[in-house]
């Protein structure tokens, strides 16, 4: 009987919307029997199904007596011991490692099984900026032991933009493959709109106001939320702002202090579903996807929310990243800005929605992306 199964194996805790149950839905609609292992915490749930893949989250074993630092150091340690036995029991054809720190698993099943290994980064871990948590020797073997694997083990490699896949190139002398994290909104759902969200947003078009959107709440150096933080009291007149995504009541509380002075143009809200947020695109101007250029991995990013305002069919704000600026400009998506506080106003003030392409171009679409994953090599092969 061939073998067709993919243990797919994922360094966080994994929510459901994400790039990684893309892959594995991609990869069970060529047929193949995928299961994912992943980090646990709560309130989720330890083993459950998803579209007939099976997700099992390794359970952490709480040590009151260990600092937290070492307590994580062994649930990690913990975790791999527990990968490699799932990879005896199963004995894939295919181990799908997302991002680095699950290479070592793949390593182990190629030596072990003779897995093929597919190395989907979500990154580019080469950049010792970007891993600036470690110290610094930490983060040269880091970087050392990626390049080991791309030369040794790694049978498809698989990045996020060409930008990325360029810098990778003099370290991996195969195809790298550029599957970009594009969404998949082909369900259709019919969620309510929070009527406090509603109601904001009709005032602000009483008011003649032009609401431009940020979809997620990440306020880490370098994600955007401190440059739109600073531009907006000079926007405020013109402009309102809705920032979508916040988890809980604590970080709402936490975003709107950063506009006290502007409370009644601001809203944020939690996170929603694309069928929300498409309910309530009539009312927005264009979407914001600031990414400020200080580690190599935000210069050559193109982040879901990008994807997401082209599916709302509005405008895009995007910083002038070279990935993020080719792709506006290619389609005439909206208008790219300096992080220089003047021009980004002026350029932003002066914008009008009607001078840009509201029109879905079909490369744009998950349906479309998804079909690169049969020309990686471990799946041609095992399709056969």
């Amino acid at each position: 009987m061939k073998n067709n199964k993919v243990l797919m194996i994922v360094g966080n805790y994994f929510l459901p919307d994400n790039r990684v149950l893309r892959a594995a839905n991609a990869l069970k609609d060529l047929n193949f029997q995928v299961k994912i292992i992943a980090f646990h915490r709560n309130p989720l749930l330890s083993n459950e199904f998803i579209n007939e893949i099976e997700i099992i989250r390794f359970k952490k074993k709480n040590i009151n007596f260990i600092p937290k630092q070492f307590s994580n150091y062994i649930y990690r340690l913990r975790f791999k011991s527990f990968v490699k036995k799932m990879l005896l029991k199963d004995k894939p054809k295919i181990c799908y490692c997302h991002d680095v720190d699950t290479l070592f698993m793949g390593q182990f099943g190629k030596l072990k099984l003779d897995c093929k290994v597919i190395y989907d980064n979500h990154e580019y871990f080469q950049d010792l900026n970007y891993l600036h948590r470690y110290p610094i020797l930490i983060r040269k073997k880091i970087a050392c032991y990626e390049r080991k694997m791309l030369k040794n083990f790694v049978d498809n490699f698989i990045v996020v933009s060409e930008g990325i896949a360029k810098l990778y190139k003099p370290l991996y002398n195969k195809k790298i493959h550029i599957i970009r994290n594009i969404p998949d909104f082909s369900e259709n759902t019919n969620d309510k709109i929070n009527p406090d969200l509603l109601q904001f947003l009709q005032e602000q078009q009483t008011k003649n106001k032009k609401v431009l959107i940020y979809l997620g709440t990440n306020t880490q150096k370098g994600r955007g939320f401190d440059f739109i933080s600073k531009i907006f009291p000079h926007l405020s007149t013109q402009f309102s702002l809705l920032i979508c995504g916040c988890t809980n009541s604590e970080e709402k509380s936490y975003l709107l202090s950063k506009f006290n002075n502007y409370n009644e143009s601001v809203y944020v809200e939690f996170k929603q579903g694309f069928s929300q947020l498409k309910q309530i695109a009539p009312y927005l101007f264009a979407g914001l996807s600031l990414i400020e250029p200080i580690y190599l991995s935000y210069i050559h990013s193109l982040p879901n929310k990008l994807f997401e305002y082209i599916h709302l069919r509005i405008p895009i704000i995007a910083s002038e990243n070279p990935d993020q600026k080719a792709l506006v400009e290619k389609y005439h998506l909206g208008i790219c800005i300096p992080f220089e506080e003047d021009t980004a106003i002026k350029r932003i003030i002066s914008m009008k929605k009607e001078d840009y392409s509201l029109q879905i171009p079909v490369d744009l679409t998950w349906e479309k992306e998804k079909e690169k994953f049969k020309l990686l090599s471990c799946i041609e092969e095992s399709s056969y």
